[in-house]
């Protein structure tokens, strides 16, 4: 398409009045002018190479597919996904958006991969209200207070649940989760460690919230990521023989470590590092949050150990993505694990 760009020199306006907001709208749209010329070379640069599912969302996605492979060079990219206002028949409008988002975020990075740019393109999601936990009485959920937030991208390095799970159990009195993890540590985060922003500059843009970076897989700033503090005092591991041994402090419940790993393609793993002795709860969910079955209860000593979940499971699983919890004492711990 051939066109027109008009523009208007600002100084134009000096003697009038209002002459300065006149200026500033000028320069406003002369800069949109200006810009949009760039925005079409770009997209006209990318070309999509998948086939993207026929909706707004999808549509949305393609569209900055084609800008960042044409290298517009814009840092930050904002769409939206309607729907999820669901007080009403919320288990069929989940199934189609989270249906919807899931394809067209893959055919979206699948379509960066083929100029291998799939690597320095993070998504994140973020909506201006969670949901509550109950059912209202029309087959959906009400506003609610805490939220979810999903990332995307290979930028993550492997990076599944983080932060812990709001508790199910104890709502607020207006039936709402309690948020665990504060909105602007993500921000930060991401301006930090992946848009190598300086800290002191994201602090100052952060409502003067101190910096408290979340292990996301991917670190530009080089801060250490907080470490777990051991305590110093002596330590009896509890038993299940004596109910008078010291329960395992807060220091040594946050030193457990565990991640899925799959040393074969259909055989998933969970290794569990443990600090100390306890009786270790291991429960499997699929990702409608059904409980599938029990991986592991039972006594675990200091050490480590892996867990084959498939050999643990009396009954076959289906090929897909899974919760594994793990629970010891009153700590629980989450993360996905895909079954192949």
């Amino acid at each position: 398409e051939t066109g027109v760009q008009y523009s208007l020199d600002p100084a134009l306006f000096n003697e009038c009045m209002y002459g300065d907001q006149l200026r500033f709208l000028r320069g406003v749209a002369n800069t949109t002018y200006e810009y949009a010329g760039l925005i079409h070379e770009a997209y006209m640069r990318g070309q999509n190479q998948v086939e993207y599912q026929d909706n707004g969302f999808a549509r949305q996605l393609a569209l900055l597919a084609r800008l960042i492979k044409g290298n517009l060079g814009t840092k930050v990219y904002m769409i939206s996904m309607g729907g999820f206002d669901t007080h009403g028949n919320q288990p069929l409008a989940h199934e189609r958006l989270m249906t919807n988002l899931s394809i067209a975020v893959n055919n979206f990075y699948d379509d960066l991969a083929f100029t291998q740019q799939d690597d320095k393109v993070l998504s994140m999601t973020f909506s201006e209200f969670g949901r509550r936990i109950f059912e209202n009485g029309s087959y959906g959920t009400d506003h609610g207070k805490a939220a979810p937030t999903l990332f995307f991208g290979s930028g993550l390095n492997g990076s599944a649940f983080v932060g812990d799970h709001p508790s199910l159990e104890n709502p607020n009195g207006r039936g709402n989760l309690e948020y665990t993890m504060d909105f602007r540590d993500l921000y930060a985060t991401v301006l930090a460690e992946w848009m190598c922003v300086p800290i002191p500059l994201v602090e100052q843009h952060l409502l003067d919230h101190p910096y408290n970076p979340v292990n996301l897989g991917f670190n530009c700033s080089g801060v250490e990521f907080p470490d777990i503090a051991y305590s110093d005092e002596p330590f009896t591991p509890p038993t299940p023989d004596d109910p008078n041994s010291e329960d395992p402090s807060e220091e040594l419940l946050n030193a457990i470590v565990h991640k899925p790993f799959y040393p074969t393609q259909q055989a998933p793993h969970i290794y569990l590092e443990m600090p100390f002795s306890a009786h270790v709860d291991i429960q499997l969910y699929n990702i409608l949050g059904q409980n599938v079955g029990t991986i592991y209860n039972e006594m675990m000593f200091e050490g480590s150990v892996e867990i084959n979940i498939r050999e643990r499971m009396p009954m076959h699983l289906s090929t897909g993505k899974y919760i594994y919890r793990i629970q010891v004492q009153d700590r629980k711990m989450s993360k996905s694990v895909m079954v192949a």
